[in-house]
C-alpha cells in the first residue's frame, strides 16, 4: 500500500500537530509514508524522510501516478485545516476526525465561499452538520468513540465509520491502526473528482524576460505545471543578447512570446500584455522566481472574493533560505520609502487567511484587469522599480482593494543577484531613489504631501552630510561618495522634470474615489528610510547554512546566521567586530561529539537586557547582560543531537532609541553580539 498523510505537521507544538507526527510514526513501523502538508520546509526535522514530504498540492498528480493509493485527512476544528478541504473532494481518502464538532472550520470556509470563490470549493455550499458533509465526501472516516460512530452512521449511512479509541490517547498504534484500515479499503481507479473549470475565470501568467536563458526555465515549468486549468502563459522578453527568446521558443513551444526590439523594461513591458489580454486576471511572476503548483488557483480563489479587489499579492519565500521571507506584501511610508514586508524574517505565521495590505509585490502578484483598465497599468517613465508600488496606491486611490493571499506561494532567488557589478548596483538606486519621489508627488493628498516635503528635504540633507563625512573620514570613500552624487542625481531629475511629474500627479488624482485619510490608511507613519530588515543579504535557513562550531562576528559568521541580525560594525578604535541582535535572532552551528556547552560573548551597552538562549526550541538558559562585555555560558542538554546541524535562537528585551529619545535610529535593538562558539 501507498499512503499519504495530510495533516498540519508546521506547527508541531500544538496538539493536533502532536497528534499527527504521532500518527506518522504509527504508520511508518508498516511501511514508508507520504506527508503532505502546505510549506514542507516548516515541519519539524527528522519527521519525515525529505523524498516522502511533499506539499499538498502535489497530491492529485501523485495519486494520477499511482504513487498515492489512499490518502489519510486529519482534519481538526482549526482555520488551518482549510486548505485541505479543495483536495478532500478532489481526491476521496480516508478521513480521520478526532473531534465532529468543525465549528470554526465551517465559518472559515463561509466567508471563503462569500463570493465566487465558491468555484473553488464545489460542494461545500450546504449542510449544517459541517462534519458529515465532509465524510460523505469521504472513502470512509476514523472517529474516537462509538458516540460519534452512532452520529455518522446515522447522518451517512453509506460510508464506513471506524472507531479507533487509541487517536486520542496514543497516537503510535492509532497509527498503526490507521495503515491496517486504510489498507483494506476497496481498490479505486485513480479518478480525481475535477473542478467546475468551465466557470473559473481565464488568467495570463506574465514573465517578463532579460538575458535569462539560464534562469528561466525552472519559472516557466512552473507556470506550466500549475493546477490552474484556464491559464495562459506569456513572456515578454526585453530585447536579451544571450539567446532567451530562441530558448523559450525551442523549449517552450506552448508558451507565447512577444519578443521586444527594445528593453522596455518591468513597467512598459507588462503593459503591452495588460492592454492586448482579454483574460478577467494577470498574474505577474518574477523569471527567478517558482511557483507552487496551486499558486494562480489561490490568487483566483482571493481575487473572487468581492468585485472591489483590485490585485492579490503572494507569500514570497527567499529561495536559497525558504523558512524566510522575501515578502507578504508593499510597505511605504509618508516620504514613499518602500519596502518588502516582512522581508527577511521567518516564515511562522500559519494563517490560511487574506490580510489587506497597502499592495502586493511585482514579483508575484496578480491584477484585475478592469482594474488595470481603469487605473492604466504600471507608469512607464518608472521603467522599473516602484512600478508596482505606484500602482497598488493608484488602485486603492480608485477605490479598490489589495489582499495579501498567505497560500499563493512562490521561492524567489533574493539572493541571485547579490554578486551585481557596482554599476547595476548604483543604477538600481537611482532608480530606487528617482522613483519614490515621483509614487509620492504622484499619489499623496496635497495636504499631507505639504507637510511632509520640508521634512524630507531636511532629513536628505541629512543623509547628504553623514556621507560626505564618511568619505571625508576615508570610510569606503568611493560608495559613499557615489550614494551621495546619486540622491542628488535623482532630486535634480523629479525637480528638472517637476512640469511633467505635476501632469502625472493630476491624471492620478483624478483617478481618486476615497477621502486622503482613506488613502492614507496603509501609510507608515514617518519619513526614515523604511525596511531596517536587517543585513537581509547575509540570512540563512537549516537548508543553506554552514556547518561550524563557532561564529565569531566579522570572521566566521558567514552562512551562519538566520534572521534578525544588522549589519556588521567595526567603528574606528573597535577591537572586535560585532552585530546587534533584534528581540529574535537565529544562527546556526553543529556541536562536535563530545561538546557540553554554548559560549557567548555578550554587551548591552544602553541598559541591561535578559537575554535567553534556545537550541531546537529547548531553553538553554536566560541571564541578565551588562554593559560590561562579558562571556556567558549555557550547558548543552545531554541529548541533544550532536554532529547534526541545530538551530540555535535568541530573545532579549529590545529598545527602540527614537521612542526612547537617545537619537533617531528607529531599529529594534536587542544586546550586541561578538560571539557564539560551542564546546
Amino acid at each position: 500500500m501507498k499512503p499519504a498523510l495530510s495533516a498540519p505537521l508546521p506547527l508541531w507544538t500544538t496538539p493536533m500537530a502532536k497528534l499527527a507526527a504521532g500518527l506518522l510514526r504509527g504508520m511508518q513501523r508498516r511501511g514508508s509514508v507520504h506527508a503532505l502538508v502546505e510549506n514542507p520546509y516548516r515541519t519539524q526535522p527528522g519527521l519525515v524522510p525529505g523524498e516522502w514530504l511533499r506539499p499538498l498540492c502535489d497530491l492529485p498528480l501523485l495519486r494520477q501516478e499511482g504513487r498515492i493509493d489512499v490518502p489519510l485527512y486529519l482534519v481538526g476544528n482549526d482555520l488551518l485545516h482549510l486548505h485541505q478541504l479543495r483536495y478532500l473532494r478532489m481526491v476521496p481518502g480516508l478521513l480521520v476526525l478526532p473531534d465532529l464538532d468543525l465549528e470554526v472550520l465551517r465559518r472559515g470556509l463561509q466567508a471563503e465561499i462569500g463570493g465566487q470563490s465558491r468555484l473553488l470549493y464545489h460542494g461545500f455550499e450546504q449542510g449544517d452538520d459541517f462534519a458529515a458533509l465532509l465524510v460523505s465526501m469521504s472513502r470512509g472516516v476514523v472517529v474516537a468513540t462509538q458516540d460519534q460512530a452512532a452520529h455518522l452512521r446515522q447522518s451517512v449511512p453509506d460510508v464506513a465509520v471506524h472507531v479507533v479509541p487509541e487517536l486520542l490517547e496514543d497516537a503510535d498504534t492509532a497509527g498503526d491502526r490507521l495503515w491496517q484500515i486504510a489498507s483494506e479499503l476497496p481498490s479505486i481507479e485513480p479518478a480525481i473528482r475535477p473542478e467546475a473549470s468551465d466557470d473559473l475565470p481565464s488568467v495570463t501568467a506574465v514573465v517578463i524576460g532579460y538575458n535569462s536563458k539560464d534562469i528561466v526555465g525552472p519559472c516557466l515549468q512552473t507556470l506550466l505545471d500549475q493546477d490552474y486549468p484556464n491559464l495562459e502563459v506569456v513572456v515578454v522578453d526585453n530585447a536579451s543578447k544571450d539567446g532567451t527568446a530562441d530558448f523559450i521558443r525551442e523549449n517552450f513551444p506552448s508558451i507565447r512570446l512577444i519578443a521586444s526590439d527594445e528593453n522596455l523594461g518591468f513597467a512598459e513591458g507588462n503593459n503591452l500584455v495588460f492592454r492586448e489580454s482579454q483574460s478577467k486576471y494577470i498574474a505577474l511572476l518574477n523569471q527567478d522566481a517558482y511557483a507552487k503548483r496551486n499558486w494562480v488557483t489561490e490568487l483566483v480563489r482571493c481575487a473572487e472574493l468581492d468585485d472591489s479587489i483590485g490585485s492579490v499579492g503572494s507569500k514570497m519565500l527567499m529561495d536559497r533560505c525558504p523558512t524566510l521571507i522575501n515578502s507578504t506584501a508593499i510597505e511605504i511610508n509618508e516620504a514613499g520609502w518602500g519596502w518588502d514586508r516582512q522581508v527577511g524574517e521567518k516564515d511562522e505565521n500559519p494563517s490560511p487567511m487574506p490580510e489587506e495590505v497597502f499592495g502586493g509585490c511585482g514579483g508575484a502578484v496578480m491584477y484585475r484587469k478592469s482594474a488595470l483598465d481603469q487605473v492604466g497599468g504600471f507608469d512607464p517613465a518608472f521603467f522599473m522599480y516602484y512600478e508596482d508600488t505606484d500602482l497598488a496606491w493608484r488602485l486603492r486611490l480608485a477605490g479598490y482593494t489589495n489582499l495579501y493571499a498567505p497560500m499563493a506561494v512562490v521561492r524567489h532567488d533574493f539572493h541571485g543577484d547579490s554578486g551585481a557589478t557596482p554599476g547595476r548596483l548604483y543604477r538600481r538606486r537611482f532608480m530606487s531613489e528617482r522613483n519614490r519621489w515621483a509614487t509620492l508627488v504622484k499619489n499623496l493628498d496635497w495636504k499631507t504631501l505639504r507637510r511632509v516635503l520640508p521634512k524630507i528635504r531636511k532629513y536628505d540633507r541629512g543623509r547628504l552630510e553623514w556621507l560626505q563625512k564618511a568619505v571625508a573620514d576615508n570610510h569606503n570613500p568611493e560608495f559613499h561618495g557615489e550614494i551621495a552624487t546619486i540622491i542628488k542625481k535623482a532630486w535634480r531629475y523629479n525637480v528638472v522634470r517637476l512640469p511633467q511629474l505635476l501632469m502625472r500627479r493630476r491624471r492620478t488624482q483624478k483617478l481618486r474615489k476615497v477621502a486622503p485619510e482613506i488613502g492614507r490608511r496603509f501609510i507608515v507613519p514617518g519619513i526614515n528610510e523604511g525596511g531596517h530588515q536587517g543585513d537581509v543579504e547575509s540570512f540563512h535557513d537549516r537548508f543553506s547554512a554552514s556547518r561550524r562550531q563557532g561564529i565569531v562576528m566579522g570572521e566566521s559568521d558567514d552562512g551562519c546566521l538566520g534572521s534578525g541580525w544588522h549589519t556588521l560594525e567595526k567603528p574606528p578604535g573597535a577591537v572586535s567586530a560585532y552585530r546587534w541582535c533584534k528581540g529574535r535572532a537565529w544562527l546556526y552551528m553543529e556541536p562536535a561529539a563530545g561538546s557540553t556547552s554554548v559560549r557567548c560573548k555578550l554587551v548591552s551597552p544602553l541598559r541591561h537586557h535578559a537575554f535567553q538562549l534556545y537550541a531546537e526550541s529547548e531553553l538553554l538558559g536566560e541571564v541578565s547582560v551588562t554593559n560590561e562585555q562579558q562571556e556567558y555560558t549555557f550547558d548543552l542538554p545531554v541529548d541533544l543531537p550532536r554532529n547534526e546541524l541545530l538551530e540555535f535562537t535568541i530573545e532579549c528585551q529590545t529598545l527602540n532609541p527614537k521612542q526612547e529619545g537617545m537619537s533617531g535610529d528607529i531599529r529594534d535593538l536587542g544586546v550586541i553580539v561578538f560571539s557564539v562558539g560551542v564546546a
